[in-house]
């Protein structure tokens, strides 16, 4: 299972690196009330610590994707960018799970477990074979 799908690393980053950056960094770095309101949450009272985190949140997203779109094109780099990749879904994973369980996040959010849970079976799927933990 693991790297069954590795001969296409590098068309796996880029193709998710655009769609993370159009999808998540570029609404969350620039529309962060639009995007919170579309996802459920409560956008009311003083939201400065909201905006700033939101953009740092999304300008992280932004970093990300250019990281992965780069690293398509510098098969050296992909080893480390698909490391890189697997630790933050999980802690995504993780992070999305605790606010279910703690009910401090909008349903959207919890069902975002499951995006979590794809991206993370796809990273492994695309797992470059010289990163180790394939065959």
């Amino acid at each position: 299972m693991i790297g069954i799908w590795s001969d296409h690393t590098a068309t796996f980053l880029c193709v998710l690196g655009w769609l993370v950056a159009l999808g998540a960094g570029v609404p969350i770095a620039f529309f962060p009330r639009f995007w919170a309101r579309r996802l459920g949450w409560d956008v009311s009272g003083d939201l400065h610590l909201v905006h700033y985190l939101a953009r740092c949140l999304g300008g992280f997203i932004l970093a990300l994707s250019w990281l992965m779109i780069r690293a398509a094109a510098l098969p050296q780099t992909i080893p480390i960018v698909f490391e890189f990749m697997l630790i933050l879904w999980t802690v995504m994973l993780l992070i999305h799970v605790w606010g279910a369980l703690t009910r401090a996040q909008p349903l959207v959010e919890t069902l975002e477990i499951g995006v979590w849970l794809v991206v993370i079976g796809l990273t492994l799927a695309f797992w470059p074979v010289s990163a180790g933990l394939a065959g």
